[in-house]
Order: C-alpha cells, then sequence, then structure tokens
C-alpha cells in the first residue's frame, strides 16, 4: 500500500513497480472520479488527499472493495502488475502513456554538495535593560504585543474544536487532547517549528524542536510515542541550503533516539523561495503520545490564592529568545544548552505531578512571561517573586528548554520546584523583587489578545 502524494497515481503506480523490477499497467478511466469531464492527464497527475494505492492478489481485490464500501470509501480495480519494466496508461481503451519506469523511477542525488554558511558579523553588545518602573512597563507591553507569542485566538477561534464532545485540552493549549471513547484513555498532539533557532544553528535548533514538541504533552500528562515531520528549506542546489537540511536531519535524528519517539512518517518541501532569498529553515515536528488514565490530567479552575512553581531546567540564560529578538533588537548566534539527560528528568516529573496541578505548560517562546498572559482567567492578576539572584528580564524572558510552570492549590514536592507566584483577586500583574513593581495585567492581556485580530485587519 502506498500512498498518492506528489505526481499521484502517475508517482505512485511507478514507484510501486519500480521497486519489484517489474512494470504497470494503469486504467486511468478507471480510477474513481469526483469530477465531470476530467481528463485522462487530470487523473494521471491529480494529488487529491487521502487516497491510497493498493498492491494485491487477485483473489483479494474483491474483499478489499468490500471492506472500503463499509466505511463509504470509493474503491475500484484500475490495473495490473507486469513484467514489462513500462508504465503504460490506458484512457478508453488507448494507451496514452508508454514510459520505462526506470525514466521515472530514477534515484535521486540524495548527497548533495554543502557548504556551511558564513558566520555574519553581527553587534553582540545587547543594551543594558534597567528596572525602573518605565522601563518593566515597556518591555511587558511589547512584549504582549509580539505577533511570535501573542494569542492565535482570531486564527482557531474559526475552526470546529468539540468534534464528538470528545476535546479536553482545545485551542490555545500547549497540546490539544481527546478522549478515545469507551475507555480511559486520552491521546495527545502536538505542532512545533523554530525557524529562528534553526537560522542560528539547524542541528541544534532542531533538536530542541523535538524536545519542545515532547515537554508539550508532557505537560498535559501524555507521554509522547511516535514523530512525524514536514522538512521545509529553500533550494538544495545551494550548498549552504543543503548543509541546514542535513544538520536538521542529523538534529532530529539525535533528539528522537535520546527521547524514544520514533519517526513515523514525514514529508520534504523544498524550494520554498522568493526573490529576497530562502525561507529560514524549518523543519516542522508534529507528534502524539497517550495517557493511561484521562481523569488524572484534567485539572481544574484557577482561583486567587493559587501557588505558581517551576520546576525542570535551572538555567536563567537569554540566548535565542524573543525578549533579545524583539524588544533588544539583537542578533542571536547562540542558542540555550540542550541537555537530554536533563530534559528526560524533567518530562517525567511533569508527567507523574500533573495528577496534582490545576495547570502546567512548559516555558518556551516568551519565556514564564508567555505562560502568565495563557494562564490566568479574565478577572484576575498575579503577585511574582523574582529571585534576588535573577535579573527580571531572565527570570520573565528566558527560553531555556525543558522548564515547566504549574498552577496548584497546595505545596508540590519536587526537588527542584521553586515557588514563584500567587495568583489574585486582584487584575494586576506585579513583580517583587528588591521593590515592588505592579501594571494593569487588563491592559497586556489585551495587548496579547488582540494584536494578530489587529494585523489580519490591516
Amino acid at each position: 500500500m502506498q500512498d498518492l502524494g506528489a505526481g499521484g497515481i502517475t508517482g505512485s503506480s511507478a514507484e510501486m513497480a519500480g521497486a519489484a523490477g517489474l512494470g504497470v499497467i494503469v486504467h486511468l478511466d478507471k480510477v474513481p472520479q469526483r469530477e465531470k469531464d476530467m481528463r485522462d492527464y487530470d487523473v494521471a497527475l491529480s494529488e487529491s488527499q487521502e487516497r491510497a494505492l493498493i498492491c494485491a492478489t487477485p483473489q483479494n481485490v474483491e474483499k478489499i472493495i468490500r471492506i472500503a464500501e463499509k466505511w463509504d470509501l470509493r474503491a475500484a480495480e484500475v490495473g495490473v502488475v507486469t513484467e514489462t519494466g513500462k508504465l503504460q496508461m490506458m484512457w478508453d481503451k488507448e494507451i496514452v502513456c508508454d514510459l520505462p519506469i526506470s525514466l521515472i523511477d530514477m534515484e535521486l542525488e540524495y548527497d548533495r554538495p554543502q557548504k556551511k554558511p558564513h558566520a555574519k558579523k553581527i553587534d553582540d553588545h545587547v543594551p543594558y535593560i534597567g528596572s525602573k518602573a518605565d522601563d518593566i512597563e515597556n518591555v511587558l507591553l511589547k512584549m504582549s504585543s509580539n505577533p511570535n507569542i501573542s494569542s492565535k485566538k482570531w486564527v482557531w477561534r474559526q475552526y470546529d474544536s468539540q468534534v464528538q464532545a470528545s476535546t479536553i485540552f482545545k485551542q490555545g493549549n500547549d497540546s490539544g487532547v481527546i478522549k478515545v471513547p469507551d475507555s480511559d484513555l486520552a491521546v495527545g498532539i502536538t505542532a512545533d517549528a523554530k525557524p529562528m533557532w534553526c537560522s542560528v544553528d539547524p542541528y541544534w535548533g532542531a533538536a530542541h524542536t523535538v524536545v519542545e514538541s515532547v515537554c508539550n504533552l508532557a505537560s498535559k500528562g501524555i507521554k509522547a510515542l511516535g514523530t512525524t515531520n514536514c522538512l521545509n528549506f529553500g533550494n538544495p542546489e545551494n550548498p549552504a541550503v543543503m548543509y541546514s537540511f542535513s544538520k536538521a536531519v542529523d538534529g532530529i535524528t539525535k533528539a528522537c533516539l535520546e527521547m524514544d519517539t520514533p519517526i513515523t512518517g514525514g514529508n520534504v518541501s523544498f524550494y520554498n523561495e522568493s526573490p529576497d532569498g530562502a525561507v529560514p529553515p524549518t523543519p516542522s515536528i508534529g507528534m502524539v503520545g497517550v495517557a493511561k488514565d484521562v481523569s488524572k490530567i484534567l485539572g481544574s479552575e484557577i482561583h486567587a490564592g493559587d501557588k505558581i512553581y517551576v520546576f525542570g531546567n535551572e538555567n536563567w540564560g537569554l540566548e535565542g529568545s524573543e525578549f533579545l529578538r524583539y524588544v533588544m533588537e539583537s542578533k542571536q548566534t547562540m542558542l540555550p544548552e540542550l541537555n537530554f539527560k536533563h530534559a528526560r528528568s524533567s518530562i517525567k516529573q511533569a508527567i507523574d505531578i500533573r495528577k496534582e496541578v490545576k495547570w502546567m505548560a512548559d516555558v518556551s517562546e516568551g519565556g514564564i512571561f508567555d505562560c502568565i498572559l495563557r494562564m490566568i482567567p479574565k478577572g484576575h492578576g498575579i503577585n511574582l517573586f523574582c529571585p534576588e539572584e535573577i535579573h527580571w528580564t531572565s527570570f520573565l524572558f528566558s527560553e531555556e528548554a525543558h522548564r515547566f510552570i504549574v498552577c496548584c492549590d497546595k505545596e508540590i514536592h519536587l526537588e527542584n520546584a521553586v515557588l514563584i507566584g500567587e495568583i489574585s483577586e486582584e487584575e494586576i500583574f506585579s513583580i517583587k523583587k528588591e521593590d515592588l513593581f505592579s501594571v494593569d495585567f487588563e491592559i497586556l492581556k489585551n495587548a496579547f489578545e488582540n494584536t494578530i485580530e489587529d494585523i489580519a485587519e490591516l
């Protein structure tokens, strides 16, 4: 069985027969069609989604068709395998294509020339931001309206998230989670991409993307089980693009092996370019996992007085952060360190403690600040306690990997958990360090919620 991807039934039938050193005859006029008056050319190259080509013995053809009909799927016998080594396609009893399969199923050049891109000389100096109230408020407002971290509600609210009423965690969360009918199981689904990090270092940027996907699932109590990908790059004939692609694949491989999340499939999209150049290296990761007992991952409503803890990664660097990129306008050449052993430990802690907390997220783009904007319910605020040894910008905006933030109504018993705040019944955002700073939380929340919609309506 093979899906009909690029090239439609032409590509799929040629690949299937070519892999066996054989040929194939395809009767294009017998292929199920939804549109009237389709030409042989249209049917041969159609890439309509969710179709598969099956090679079966003659005695099993009718069984396969009956199975398809049971599920209201259209199926038909459309061809036969031959020993000719040719792809022959027929339309209304006439041969309309007669080509050697070797011409279509020729070997690709997988190992193209590679060249590491020249590192751009940049000013590594990052302007200092003080702790005056005006400094803090301006930064918080700018980060709240950063399109990369602001709410995507304007997009996702246009789609149905309650199919069959099985949705547990819907849009706006790190992962979507649905309950499996007639069981205690829950299935989690997430997708992630970090093109800016992959532009800095394609190997570690891609590896970080995999680990963040595992963390997305873990924050909802889901153990990751399998991975897919969509690898988006520019022209592979450009040695610098091919270098980035090769390194990204290596990074994904390493991370999937370390996190025990095997690749089950995926696709590659090359030649994504415009007159301005290639897209940044964008390996997108999709991941699924399972929780065995859905009752233990549901969480509960957040109230004033609930405590906020962080645990996991204990580094507070700003490398690769949206704060440096968007607020400080600093071009970055380094990413946060990624320790797979420590990541596995943090992720296990997150899954184990999920049943004891009301809300949990993994810290990524936008740091703790982004999590707070998503966590606090309407009509409430937060009082944060910034550790003395950490600058407030690192405390709020560090994007170090495998750090988790939780909200709960009791003390949590984790070795490295740190109490960093408390839910307030006043709609304020306050940070206590040496002094106390506070700002109207509703102003920050409105900027966070409305930025994408404002951009879309321009």
